[in-house]
């Protein structure tokens, strides 16, 4: 669902810039607030989901394509986004 992504130099900034045209089952847009919301459910319902939000400090959504992730200490696991890893919302 990432189409790219950025990562600061000290790995504690990342920002995600969503595909376009992505969709849900109903035909409404995936947007970055709906990554937003992934992560924060996964941080409640998940053993890896937990470890990644004690490191994260804020998680945001800059606009419809794009969400941040800002994380207090380096978590290695969202380095790459894929299907596997954190730092992939899945529609």
């Amino acid at each position: 669902m990432v189409d790219r992504w950025t990562v600061s130099d000290d790995k504690l900034s990342y920002r995600f810039t969503l595909r376009d045209g992505l969709k849900w089952h109903d035909g409404q847009p995936v947007r970055a607030a709906d990554c937003v919301a992934f992560y924060r459910a996964r941080g409640k319902r998940d053993t890896l989901g937990q470890k990644l939000m004690e490191s994260v400090d804020e998680i945001q959504a800059d606009d419809d394509k794009t969400f941040a992730i800002k994380l207090k200490a380096p978590f290695p696991l969202i380095s790459t986004p894929s299907a596997s890893s954190p730092a992939t919302c899945r529609s």
